[in-house]
C-alpha cells in the first residue's frame, strides 16, 4: 500500500440521459424482465455503472492490503428518478 494517502474522484455518466446503454449491456440478462424499454435500458445503464464501481474497487484493492482500512468509497447520484418513465421518487415528492 502507499505510504501515502491518496484521494480519487471519479465521475460517471451513467446512469443518466441519454439512456444509451454501452453496446455490451443491450440486452443484459439481468434486465431482460423489466418490460418497459426505457427503463429496461436504465437498467442496462445502472448495470454499466454496477460493473465499472467493480473495476474500480478491484484496482483500488490491489494498492490496499486492506479494504476496510485503507480506503473509503463513497457512491452517490445526483438525481431522482424519471416519473415521465414510470419511476418513483416515494416517499418524497416530485422530480429532480
Amino acid at each position: 500500500a502507499p505510504s501515502q494517502p491518496y484521494f480519487l474522484y471519479y465521475s460517471m455518466q451513467a446512469p443518466h440521459w441519454p439512456t444509451i446503454p454501452p453496446a455490451e449491456y443491450n440486452g443484459a440478462v439481468v434486465c431482460q424482465g423489466v418490460p418497459d424499454e426505457v427503463r429496461r435500458r436504465f437498467c442496462e445503464l445502472v448495470h454499466a455503472a454496477d460493473d465499472a464501481i467493480g473495476r474500480l474497487v478491484s484496482s483500488m484493492d490491489a494498492l490496499a492490503n486492506d479494504r476496510a482500512t485503507d480506503f473509503l468509497l463513497i457512491v452517490s447520484g445526483d438525481n431522482g428518478a424519471d416519473v415521465s418513465s414510470g419511476g418513483s421518487n416515494w416517499p418524497l415528492r416530485g422530480v429532480k
